[in-house]
C-alpha cells in the first residue's frame, strides 16, 4: 500500500477542480483512502491525478477515482520500480534455485505474442521485400 503522506499530496492536487471538498475533511479522507486502497503504487496514482487534473473539471467522487483506478489495472507497468523495471516479474531464490514471481509493484506484463524474426533496425539493413524480389530476378 502507498504512504498517506504521498496520496494525501496527489488528491490535493484536486484542490482546483469544482466540487473539491474542501470544508469536508471526511470527503477528502474518503478520497485518500480510496486511492490508498485501490492504486498499484505511487506512479499510478501520480499516473491518474495527473489525467485528472488534465481533463476533468470537477473533482471526482471516490467511486469515479476507484473506477479510474480499477480501470488501469489491465495494462499499468511502473518502468521504475527496483524489482521488475516494469515487466511485472521479479527474481526470487529458493533452495538455490531462482524462478519468478508476481512482482509486488502491480506491474502487469505484456499480453504474450509473436516476436518479430529480427528487431526493427535490422529491417533497415536487410532491405525490405522488394530487394529480395530484385534479386532473385538476377538469379533466373
Amino acid at each position: 500500500m502507498i504512504s498517506k503522506d504521498f496520496t494525501e499530496k496527489q488528491i490535493r492536487r484536486f484542490g482546483g477542480l469544482d466540487d473539491y471538498p474542501r470544508w469536508s475533511p471526511e470527503g477528502e479522507a474518503e478520497l485518500v483512502i480510496v486511492g490508498r486502497k485501490f492504486s498499484r503504487c505511487e506512479a499510478h496514482l501520480q499516473t491518474i491525478a495527473d489525467e485528472v487534473i488534465a481533463i476533468w473539471t470537477k473533482c471526482p467522487k471516490p467511486s469515479e477515482l476507484r473506477s479510474l483506478l480499477e480501470r488501469d489495472h489491465s495494462d499499468f507497468v511502473d518502468p521504475q520500480c527496483v524489482f521488475c523495471a516494469g515487466s511485472g516479474w521479479k527474481i526470487v531464490e529458493k533452495d538455490g534455485v531462482s524462478g519468478a514471481a508476481r512482482c509486488p509493484c502491480g506491474s502487469v506484463p505484456p499480453r504474450p505474442g509473436l516476436a518479430p524474426p529480427w528487431p526493427e533496425e535490422d529491417t533497415r539493413k536487410r532491405g525490405d521485400i522488394s530487394d529480395f524480389t530484385k534479386i532473385s530476378e538476377l538469379i533466373q
